[in-house]
């Protein structure tokens, strides 16, 4: 007679079972395949550079150099240089002179000296003599106090061709007055001739009256320029600073 398994035997072969299905499935995990990877672009290679990396960089607003500025002469003349047009103004200015200490207006009359290439104001009681157009060309100026003019009291101006010698000017200008009876007093700078390149301060005694003449040299452009004031000494302290201002007012142009 066959004997039926007992239940203990049946629970004891499930559990069995389980247990295979469990172990099983329980095996080495498979890791996930990995992603190729992408291949690296090449680099660019670098362009070679011929700039100096310690060059200063250009500045777009520096001034262009001209290349005939080197041989662009400096001017030495009173007042300034205002280009290739003869310059405007009114007919007439009001003006100051210094008298002892004392300031005294006066009125100033325009002059254009076409010879010279200039255009000034003239105090009102100087007179002005005329100006010559040949080499050199010359404006000369006289005193003028109450109508009487004052030939030996003048302010001149004198404007020699550009192929002039301008030593050879100086030694013969010195060498005239000397030869009229002056001695050279001086040949630092003169107070009327502050922008003169070289000066000469001479004093004379002429028909028994002590004279002085300071004598300023300069250029305008390639031309020598020279400048004389003339007059008694006693004449100096209202007559030099008429002058002056002649020469404060002076504007030169340079047709083209």
């Amino acid at each position: 007679m066959n004997r039926k398994p007992s239940t203990i035997h049946l629970l004891m072969l499930s559990l069995l079972l389980v247990l295979a299905v469990s172990i099983a499935g329980c095996g080495p995990a498979r890791e996930p395949a990995a992603e190729p990877e992408s291949p690296e672009e090449p680099a660019e290679p670098e362009t070679p550079s011929n700039e100096d990396p310690e060059a200063p960089e250009d500045d777009p607003e520096a001034p262009e150099e001209d290349p005939t500025a080197e041989d662009a002469p400096t001017h030495h003349v009173p007042g300034e240089v205002v280009g290739t047009e003869i310059p405007e103004g009114p007919s007439t200015r009001e003006g100051v002179i210094m008298l002892e200490g004392m300031e005294e207006p006066i009125e100033l009359f325009r002059h254009h000296a076409e010879a010279l290439g200039l255009v000034t104001y003239i105090p009102e009681d100087l007179a002005v003599g005329e100006a010559t157009g040949n080499t050199p060309a010359h404006l000369t100026i006289h005193s003028a106090y109450v109508d009487h003019v004052r030939e030996d009291v003048y302010l001149r101006l004198s404007l020699y061709a550009d192929d002039t010698d301008f030593e050879a000017l100086v030694s013969r200008i010195q060498g005239q007055f000397e030869d009229d009876g002056y001695d050279i007093y001086s040949t630092e700078e003169a107070r009327l001739f502050p922008w003169a390149s070289h000066t000469l301060i001479l004093q004379g005694l002429i028909d028994g009256e002590d004279y002085v003449a300071v004598i300023g040299f300069g250029n305008l452009g390639h031309r020598p320029l020279v400048a004389i004031s003339h007059m008694p000494v006693e004449f100096s302290g209202g007559t030099e600073p008429r002058f002056a201002k002649v020469l404060e007012n002076a504007q030169w142009y340079l047709p083209e």
